[in-house]
């Protein structure tokens, strides 16, 4: 099963040159959540986490991309919407 986030399978797959696969996702509390795999319509796309899963984030939860990918979201609240 995936996230209830899960774009579907036939829609448009823009993407955000800045996201790049591999970059670290870091949470504002600074936790690590995983490792970016891109972006998919309005998503961030995580590669498989611990549960073996790939995750949907929303880009508008994204607050800036550098050498990481950095979300507004504490650790909790993202989780939340997972």
């Amino acid at each position: 099963m995936t996230s209830p986030n899960t774009p579907n399978a036939g829609d448009p797959v823009p993407t955000d040159p800045r996201i790049q696969p591999g970059m670290a996702i870091i949470c504002s509390d600074g936790t690590v959540y995983g490792l970016a795999d891109g972006t998919e319509r309005e998503y961030l796309r995580t590669a498989p986490t611990v549960d073996n899963r790939r995750h949907f984030i929303p880009l508008s939860e994204v607050a800036r991309v550098e050498d990481a990918v950095y979300l507004r979201l504490d650790h909790r609240q993202l989780l939340e919407i997972l």
